[in-house]
């Protein structure tokens, strides 16, 4: 039986429902890329139908979550080197634009009150590179991102982010082990994006969160 533990609400369609349960252990990495996903094992697991479970199945391969195959089934979508770079040119594009719209249109008060919230999610990180925890870091960073799109107050990004959401966390899980020496360094090149942002200075936050963002994305082109 299908709860609300993965944010679906009890009104939502039941194959809504199945989505967001789906989508959820996607993103947590309890799927990994490349895991089949059987109709029949999903149907008795959630206590649904074969038919729910497949409408679930396409509705998250509309959002690039799961690759569909004529004849061969449904897996949890697995990312290319030349996927990666088509998501981190778009989240760049994306991300600089909210950085921009918070610098221009929050007032100080507003900027100060927003990077105390970000400073929490950069805590998490921290607590998480002490213990070496790649999936509660993962977990913080997506939570520090989210927040810079929805304080932007564009209705639009924060409805794309969930699609752009998925492959940044498969690429951060791929990506930080290898490019970083270790966790905690993950974590604290955030701190520069969170005074820039209370600062307000609209072309220097742009250049740090590009940075930010360009820096795996040059050495998966490298």
């Amino acid at each position: 039986m299908i709860d609300d533990k993965a944010g679906a609400l009890p009104n939502d369609p039941l194959w809504n429902q199945v989505a967001q349960r789906i989508r959820a252990e996607i993103l947590s990495g309890a799927l990994l890329p490349g895991t089949r996903l059987l109709e029949t094992a999903l149907a008795g697991k959630l206590v649904v139908s074969q038919a729910t479970v497949r409408a679930a199945l396409a509705s998250l391969a509309s959002e690039g979550l799961v690759t569909q195959l004529p004849r061969r089934g449904s897996y949890v979508a697995e990312i290319s080197i030349g996927d990666a770079k088509d998501v981190y040119e778009v989240r760049q594009r994306l991300e600089t634009m909210a950085v921009d719209t918070i610098c221009r249109r929050l007032d100080a008060e507003a900027r100060t009150e927003l990077a105390g919230e970000l400073e929490t999610h950069l805590a998490a990180m921290e607590r998480a590179a002490a213990l070496n925890d790649l999936d509660a870091l993962i977990e913080a960073d997506a939570r520090f991102h989210e927040r810079v799109w929805a304080a932007s107050g564009n209705s639009l990004l924060r409805r794309v982010w969930p699609m752009v959401e998925a492959s940044h966390r498969n690429l951060t899980r791929l990506t930080n082990p290898i490019y970083f020496g270790d966790l905690q360094q993950v974590a604290q090149t955030h701190r520069p994006l969170i005074q820039a942002l209370a600062a307000g200075d609209a072309d220097a936050a742009v250049e740090l969160f590009s940075e930010h963002i360009q820096q795996v994305w040059e050495r998966l082109e490298a």
